[in-house]
């Protein structure tokens, strides 16, 4: 069954390829993109889970075990790239794009400053 099962994932992987800009390889120059890769990836994506439901089901009890601690791993490991990808491209955009909304230091520290108070600490006052 580990035969059918990598062979599952390789097929699942192309068919979400087909719902990116750059679309399904179909040559070393050429990809499929648009309508037509949306609906070959949707088909690949339905193959991909069907073998990796099969490969489940003609699995022994050991097997099955292991095919489930393999799917929590790559759960796993796919939510965390996205959420250290998600932080890197925010960070990147942040540099790149500040916010409008946020002061430069010295723009904040003016704005915590009390207004002077008129003979206060300067030569011209009455003492």
């Amino acid at each position: 069954m580990s035969g059918v099962l990598e062979l599952s994932f390789l097929i699942l992987v192309l068919g979400a390829k087909g719902f990116t800009r750059a679309g399904m390889p179909f040559s070393a120059k050429r990809n499929i993109t648009g309508k037509s890769a949306k609906i070959l990836g949707a088909l690949c994506v339905l193959l991909g889970l069907s073998g990796i439901g099969f490969a489940y089901w003609g699995s022994p009890p050991a097997g099955r075990r292991a095919l489930v601690s393999v799917g929590q791993g790559i759960l796993i490991g796919f939510v965390g790239a996205i959420l250290a990808f998600g932080g890197m491209v925010r960070d990147r955009l942040q540099e790149h794009h500040p916010s409008p909304f946020e002061e430069s230091a010295a723009e904040h520290e003016a704005t915590l400053k009390p207004p002077p108070i008129p003979g206060l600490g300067t030569d011209d006052g009455p003492w």
